[in-house]
């Protein structure tokens, strides 16, 4: 969050920002170790000096804002700029601290410096993807005064009516109430977009601050995180009439979409997914490994594809494995039965040429499938699921609890009790 009243500078290297821009929490409580509902809030950082807050929303993006990454001269991020993700126990200077690469800037092209509107930006992190329990929804749903959501950061602790600062080394939280908006409006002098909403407290005390800027403003459900705001701006911290201002992500969700190519607003069925795994691997899903492609945010593309980034895939169809080779595998894994003869030439064909990947290739063969094709791929993807459901990790079991699997329900009904059996 930034201050508009405060004029004061301060530059981080490489990055050029406003200390009104950089809010932290006030009178808030340190998150316990372990505690799952910020796995996926990180602190932005440029020469390993804390600027802002970010919330990771998938393995390979995160969301900001745009103060944050644009200074006077533009945008200012560079090869020293990282995210952090202090797995585990919050902590900056803890030994759980991952360090992520930021590869793009991304800002809202219509934001305006002035006045903080559309203050919100992507950044995408390195090739390396982050593996996290469960990231945060990003759902259009209407705001409602009242409701009660959770902001946290490492920024200052100290706020109204003291100017000094304080920075915790453990991340901090807030429970704050959403601001009628045009009680808040008036409070700022008219100064509200409708991009914005307020959250907080009218006789002050709690409050974002200096620090907390771009991290995330959730609501928080039976273990799932909905991203609602991010953290953008104020009039002092935890000042009275005065609440903190959000950027509301519900206004920017197409164009998350649309730039990060890969995010959706709806979790993936857990379904489609374990049609990937019987298709891909020739097994169900193992309990963890569902759990995180359902919690990533990604799409059923994005998912295939990065099936073939796994060791197990790798492992299963090698460079030395022809593409016909491949195609008869998937058709009996799925459907245990070879391809015809002008299906496989054809597909061997697509592939080969470049005209689809390998990973959409499978997602054709999976919607095409017709007759008895359909009823044994349902059956297999129902013990998937069942196998999954029951928390079993072990991959030879989901192996064979797969293989004798056909278009009959007796092949389900033994399956279900093999899985029964197992621990």
């Amino acid at each position: 969050m930034h201050f508009k009243k405060l004029l004061l500078s301060i530059t981080l290297s490489m990055i050029t920002l406003s200390a009104q821009h950089n809010l932290r929490i006030i009178n808030g409580s340190t998150v316990e170790e372990s505690n799952p509902k910020w796995n996926f809030i990180a602190s932005l950082q440029e020469n390993n000096i804390a600027s802002c807050g970010a919330t990771i929303i998938s393995p390979n993006w995160a969301i900001t804002a745009s103060h944050c990454v644009i200074g006077e001269d533009g945008l200012q991020i560079s090869d020293n700029s990282s995210i952090y993700l202090a797995i585990n126990d919050y902590s900056l200077s803890g030994k759980n601290i991952k360090r992520y690469g930021i590869e793009k800037v991304i800002s809202y092209p219509d934001y305006n410096p002035t006045t903080t509107d559309n203050d919100i930006a992507l950044l995408k992190l390195s090739k390396t993807q982050i593996e996290i329990n469960k990231f945060p929804e990003l759902k259009k749903t209407p705001l409602t005064t009242g409701t009660e959501a959770f902001v946290a950061g490492w920024g200052n602790t100290i706020g109204y009516p003291s100017d000094e600062q304080s920075f915790p080394d453990k991340l901090q939280e807030i429970l704050v109430p959403i601001v009628d908006w045009e009680q808040c409006n008036y409070a700022f002098d008219g100064e509200l977009t409708d991009n914005m909403f307020c959250a907080g407290y009218f006789e002050g005390g709690k409050d974002s601050c200096q620090g907390d800027s771009g991290g995330p403003l959730i609501t928080y459900q039976n273990g799932q995180a909905s991203l609602i705001g991010v953290v953008s701006w104020g009039d002092k911290c935890a000042e009275p009439e005065k609440a903190g201002i959000y950027t509301n992500v519900q206004n920017y969700i197409d164009w998350i979409v649309s730039n990060t190519g890969e995010l959706r607003t709806t979790a993936t069925s857990s379904k489609d997914i374990t049609k990937l795994y019987v298709a891909t691997f020739n097994r169900a899903p193992d309990s963890k490994g569902i759990r995180y492609w359902v919690s990533s945010n990604l799409s059923l593309n994005s998912i295939a594809s990065s099936f073939f980034e796994q060791s197990e895939t790798k492992a299963l169809y090698p460079e030395d494995k022809s593409v016909k080779e491949f195609i008869q595998a998937v058709y009996k894994n799925l459907f245990n039965r070879e391809p015809a003869d002008d299906g496989l030439n054809y597909w061997n064909n697509e592939i080969t040429k470049g005209s689809i990947s390998k990973s959409l290739f499978i997602l054709a063969v999976i919607n095409g499938a017709k007759g008895d094709d359909i009823t044994i791929l349902n059956n297999k993807q129902s013990v998937g699921e069942y196998f999954a459901n029951k928390e079993l990790n072990n991959v030879t079991d989901a192996f064979s609890v797969i293989s004798n699997i056909d278009a009959t329900s007796n092949s389900v009904t033994e399956a279900i009790g093999l899985i029964d059996n197992m621990k």
